[in-house]
């Protein structure tokens, strides 16, 4: 145990220990009892170890080795707008973390274009991945003070997703996904899909029953139409189409819908489009047997079958103007009846 220490510079220090009979032994600065091989403990605000290379391009660093193997290097690239990184090799190979000095951190990238970016290029992996382990906390929260988005989500794969919720508990109450919006005049939720196309896929897509509060409302302003054309002979056309009871067929499409013995009051796709093709349409039915949510989820490979849907709500003018045919047939039947009784 050194007695006495030559004065405070990491140099002198060195060449003392060249010098002195103790090699091998702990050595500590500031501290009498150093539990390791170099050992500073300070009180003073910003103070410790400085580490400095004065040479044209030199790259002050900090190596880790193993039974003589580099594993980690950190320091500062000066060839590189003196950013901090941290390699396997070195820091100017095999980077894998940069800090600029602007403060934009990038992970697997040298030249972050943001506060936080991770950039990787490995199959079936998470480009980043936060766990809490704690039962109530949360995994991952964002916020944005201003106009932009808080959490946003882009896939530029053919079958990926873009953003993806599920509750992994079989039983309970937990929600995958929530949109909540503290104005009354914005949207919680929206979903979309482009306006050109073959049309086979949804705004948005539920299976199991759809819940909603506060009216379900279609854009029906009169200055947002145009051709508007009167519904006629609407009575007829009803004539020709069944309202049934039925039961769907769970086990030969067992892997597109959940099966169930549920009884249900319906109409019959393929009637109502001979007379109202405009209340139907072709779309995806997607398969219930989808892949879980990993890495690798791949949408592209999740059965779908192009069924015929009908739109029940665009049934609702062709009964008002049935009624009112009805009712024009009432008035003159009683008109006729007047006549013959009279």
């Amino acid at each position: 145990m050194l007695k006495c220490y030559p004065p405070q510079t990491l140099i002198r220090l060195v060449l003392a220990l060249f010098c002195s009979p103790l090699i091998g032994q702990n050595v500590g600065i500031g501290v009498t009892n150093p539990q390791l091989k170099l050992h500073v403990e300070t009180n003073v605000a910003a103070d410790g170890i400085r580490i400095n290379n004065t040479g044209g391009n030199g790259d002050p660093i900090l190596q880790f080795t193993v039974n003589g193997t580099n594993r980690i290097t950190m320091g500062i690239d000066d060839s590189d707008a003196d950013k901090f990184k941290i390699g396997t090799t070195a820091i100017t190979t095999s980077t894998r973390l940069t800090i600029q000095t602007n403060g934009y951190i990038g992970v697997g990238l040298t030249n972050p274009a943001h506060h936080f970016s991770v950039n990787v290029s490995r199959a079936g992996d998470y480009a980043a991945y936060f766990e809490n382990t704690n039962a109530t906390g949360a995994g991952v929260a964002g916020y944005a003070a201003g106009t932009f988005n808080a959490l946003g989500g882009v896939t530029n794969n053919a079958g990926g997703l873009a953003n993806y919720g599920v509750g992994l508990q079989a039983t309970g109450a937990a929600w995958a996904m929530y949109g909540v919006s503290n104005s009354s005049d914005a949207i919680g939720v929206r979903g979309s899909v482009p306006t050109t196309g073959s049309w086979l896929g949804y705004g948005g897509y539920f299976d199991g029953g759809l819940g909603y509060e506060n009216g379900l409302y279609n854009l029906s302003d009169l200055r947002m139409k145009s051709n508007v054309q009167p519904l006629e002979n609407t009575l007829d056309k009803l004539m020709q189409v069944r309202g049934v009871t039925y039961k769907y067929n769970s086990p030969a499409y067992q892997n597109m819908r959940r099966g169930d013995e549920k009884t249900y009051i319906g109409l019959i796709a393929q009637e109502i489009a001979r007379v109202f093709p405009e209340a139907t349409a072709e779309k995806y039915l997607t398969a219930m047997d989808s892949p879980e949510a990993g890495p690798t989820l791949d949408m592209s490979k999740v059965k779908r079958e192009v069924v015929t849907v009908v739109d029940y709500t665009a049934l609702v003018p062709v009964l008002i103007e049935a009624i009112k045919e009805q009712q024009g047939e009432i008035e003159a039947l009683k008109i006729r009846l007047s006549e013959l009784e009279d």
